[in-house]
Order: structure tokens, then C-alpha cells, then sequence
């Protein structure tokens, strides 16, 4: 790889292919800036001691691929705004709904992390009560706390957890 490979010149008219919607490495290419010179000079343009010129190439690649999906974005929108919504920034995503598809309903009971179901928070609990063993008073209100959230004084301990010896909690509740 030659240094001087990557001239003012060259790297201009990488940037502006890279704007106009080509690939990066393409542009490259198209340059005469093999896919792997390129590479290596935008991995040395990232480091923290990189010469000036290769940092701002850098940073103008990312204004130009920036530029090229702003500019790609606008059209989509303009031209086919049921295909922006349903695959663009307006889709819907687990937790935001957008314009794509109908409302469902959010379901608990699926792909919903209980924590109470990993033996080290039971762990935590039970530790946790077990300390304010000493705080009678305490011990007794979060005792209750505990029954009144998930039908139990205590946590079951990560050794009976699903061997059958105490019954599975149920999941969180959401908060109303």
C-alpha cells in the first residue's frame, strides 16, 4: 500500500460517489483504492493518532454515507410513504408502536424476563430477609410486602427452585 495512494484528489471522489448512494468500498474501488487499502486507511483514521488528513477523510466518509441515506430516506418517503412506515423509522418496533401493522395486545405471559425465576436474585431475597431477622419489625413488613406482591413470605431458595419442592412464582405484574 503506497501512502500516497489516497491523494486529495482521490479521496474526493471517493466521497462524493460514496454521497451520490454508492457503497464505500465500492467508491474505492471505483477509485482505484483497492477494497482492502480502503479499510485499512478508515481503521487508521479511526485511531486516536491518526494524521489530520486521513482523520477528516474519515469523518467526511461518514457526513457523506450520512448524507447519501438522508437523501435515500426523503425519496422513499416521498414516493412510497406506506413503504417508509412499514420499513422505516416509522415501523413498528417491540417497544414502539408505529404505523405498520394493527395495535396487539401486549402479552405477558411471552418472552417476559421474571426476575424472581433466577436463583441468584432468589438469593438476594432470601439473604435479604434473613438480615432483617435481626429488625423484627422490618422483617415482618417486608414479609408482607413480599406475600402481597407474589403469594409468598419468603423466596424459594435456588436449591428447591424447579425441582418441584415449591411452587413456580408467578411473573411480575405490571405496574397500574
Amino acid at each position: 500500500m503506497s501512502p500516497n495512494s489516497l491523494t486529495p484528489a482521490v479521496e474526493q471522489q471517493i466521497v462524493a460517489s460514496i454521497r451520490a448512494g454508492c457503497y464505500a468500498h465500492v467508491a474505492a474501488e471505483a477509485a482505484g483504492i483497492s477494497r482492502e487499502e480502503f479499510l485499512v486507511r478508515l481503521k487508521q483514521g479511526r485511531a486516536g493518532n491518526a494524521p489530520t488528513t486521513l482523520d477528516d477523510f474519515v469523518a467526511e466518509v461518514r457526513t457523506a454515507q450520512a448524507q447519501a441515506r438522508f437523501r435515500a430516506e426523503i425519496l422513499a418517503y416521498e414516493q412510497d410513504p406506506l413503504a417508509w412506515l412499514e420499513h422505516g423509522p416509522g415501523r413498528e418496533m417491540p417497544r414502539d408502536p408505529g404505523w405498520s401493522g394493527p395495535v396487539r395486545p401486549h402479552d405477558m405471559s411471552v418472552h417476559e424476563f421474571n426476575p424472581l425465576a433466577h436463583p441468584e436474585v432468589m438469593q438476594i431475597l432470601n439473604d435479604f430477609l434473613s438480615a432483617l431477622e435481626k429488625h423484627p419489625d422490618a422483617h415482618v413488613d417486608m414479609s408482607l410486602k413480599f406475600e402481597s406482591l407474589f403469594g409468598t413470605t419468603r423466596a424459594p431458595t435456588p436449591k428447591t427452585q424447579g425441582e418441584g419442592h415449591d411452587p413456580p412464582l408467578p411473573p411480575l405484574a405490571p405496574a397500574a
